[in-house]
């Protein structure tokens, strides 16, 4: 019975952004070539990013985060980790067994999310914008009725 998975593995920033790709590829063939089904979610943030991480690791600062989701039997994850341990392209990866539906979402490009100094910025839909604005807006108006009560009721007036 094939289980599904969750693949979040780190490429080195030192590689060049059009390489990125060519990894993935790689990636994606020792899952298939160890009978697992690569790209089964639709819709999934899968975009690689490139993010400053909190510790050097194989002195590389940055690197590019890439989720990938598949199913595959249990007994050949041993395996694929036996593969990607082995390869020099992936700095670190983790590999976990999702219970229940994979997650959905958008895919995001990284000229959407990132900012100038490698931090992600949220995303908020601008009908959002307004609906908290008004709500900012309208919590100020009660809270300084609420205090012109409070303060009517300690002067005795």
């Amino acid at each position: 019975m094939n289980n599904i998975y969750e693949l979040t593995y780190i490429i080195p920033g030192k590689v060049n952004e059009t390489d990125v790709p060519s990894i993935q590829s790689k990636v994606d063939a020792v899952l298939v070539e160890n009978g697992g089904k690569s790209n089964i979610a639709q819709n999934v943030f899968t975009v690689p990013q490139k993010k400053k991480m909190s510790y050097e690791i194989d002195d590389s600062q940055f690197g590019y985060y890439v989720t990938v989701y598949f199913s595959a039997e249990p007994e050949a994850i041993e395996k694929i980790s036996k593969v990607l341990d082995l390869n020099n392209d992936i700095l670190r990866f983790l590999i976990i067994s999702i219970k229940g539906e994979i997650p959905q979402g958008v895919v995001v490009s990284k000229k959407d999310t990132e900012r100038r100094d490698g931090t992600e910025q949220k995303q908020i839909p601008e009908e959002n914008k307004e609906h908290k604005k008004e709500k900012t807006e309208n919590s100020h108006k009660t809270s300084l009725d609420n205090l012109d009560k409070k303060l009517d009721e300690i002067l005795g007036e």
